[in-house]
């Protein structure tokens, strides 16, 4: 029976429900960490969490292995490891928890002696390419340095660069919409002058006498 303990969670650097300007928001203690403790969640947000399965010695030398590329393990690491997700939102618009059909199905104590948990046809259907790089890369640096005398060198893989550089862009272009917004406002409450209350003072107030 796969032991609950030994599951760990993954979640998204890129994902809205982190707020990056945070003051107490780490984002490079997080990359080396992968610690969701150095993220800051906004109010009222939850953040899409992987709950993931450690491999085991036989799935890295049966799957990963043989790849042929860091990508091809990245996926294979994905496709091993994801046993639910919470919070999500995916690909095909759907949102809430989610688990692939192959863990779901299966037994607790039959679930270690299932593989491939993914299926190619849900990967596809449910996830973009970043995110099955991102968790499959916090799951094969897992597998590969899973010892109390070292630390995991977690790294960002390409695509999750790319992801964090368009997030950060979209936050950016954001502000200015925002800041822009206010800037139109106030201009149009100057261009339609004081209003009648304004101009005229509010019923009932005091004026002084000359």
């Amino acid at each position: 029976m796969l032991s609950s303990a030994k599951i760990f969670t993954v979640v998204l650097p890129w994902d809205p429900a982190f707020d990056p300007g945070h003051s107490g928001a780490d984002y490079e203690k997080f990359v080396a960490t992968r610690e969701e403790a150095h993220l800051k969640i906004r109010p009222g947000q939850q953040p899409m969490r992987f709950e993931c399965r450690p491999l085991t010695h036989a799935q890295v030398s049966r799957f990963l292995a043989p790849a042929k590329s860091e990508d091809e393990q990245r996926l294979l690491a994905f496709m091993l490891s994801v046993v639910r997700v919470r919070n999500g939102t995916f690909r095909d618009r759907t949102t809430g928890d989610w688990a692939p059909a192959r863990a779901a199905e299966a037994e607790p104590e039959s679930l270690r002696l299932v593989d491939v948990l993914l299926k190619p046809d849900e990967c596809d259907a449910k996830f973009d390419w970043a995110t099955i790089q991102e968790v499959g890369a916090v799951t094969l640096t897992r597998a590969f340095f899973d010892s109390p005398w070292t630390e995991p060198p977690y790294a960002l893989p390409p695509s999750s660069v790319a992801a964090l550089r368009m997030y950060r862009m979209r936050l950016v272009a954001e502000a200015k919409r925002s800041a822009q917004e206010e800037i139109n406002s106030h201009e149009a409450a100057q261009a339609r002058g004081p209003t009648s209350s304004e101009a005229h003072g509010a019923p009932g107030a005091v004026t002084a006498t000359d």
